[in-house]
C-alpha cells in the first residue's frame, strides 16, 4: 500500500469488481477510455484473473480518499509499458 495522509493506493481485490462495473457502465466516465461499450459483471471477471498475471508493477491500484474519516475508493490508476531502463511508462487513471 501507498499511503499518503489523505489518499492512498492500495491493489486491487475481487471485492471492488462490482464497483468497477457501475463506473464503467457510466457513459461519461468510459469517454476517455479506449472502450466504448458497458462491461459486464462476467467481463470483469475475466480482464481481473488476466491483470493477475500482469508483472505486479502493472497491476491495478485502487485509489482511495480519506472523506469523513472514512477511506473511500474514487478510482483506479494502472502503469503500462514500463520501461525501466528509459526511465519512462504510460499510466491510466479512472476517477469513479
Amino acid at each position: 500500500m501507498i499511503l499518503g495522509k489523505k489518499v492512498r493506493f492500495r491493489p486491487a481485490e475481487r471485492a471492488d469488481l462490482p464497483v468497477f462495473v457501475r463506473w464503467l457502465s457510466d457513459a461519461e466516465i468510459r469517454q476517455g477510455l479506449a472502450m466504448y461499450l458497458p462491461m459486464s459483471l462476467a467481463g470483469e471477471e475475466l480482464w481481473f484473473e488476466d491483470m493477475l498475471q500482469r508483472p505486479q508493477d502493472e497491476q491495478v491500484l485502487v485509489i482511495e480518499a480519506l472523506i469523513n474519516r472514512k477511506w473511500q475508493m474514487v478510482g483506479t490508476c494502472a502503469f503500462t509499458n514500463i520501461e525501466w531502463r528509459v526511465g519512462q511508462a504510460e499510466v491510466g487513471i479512472i476517477i469513479g
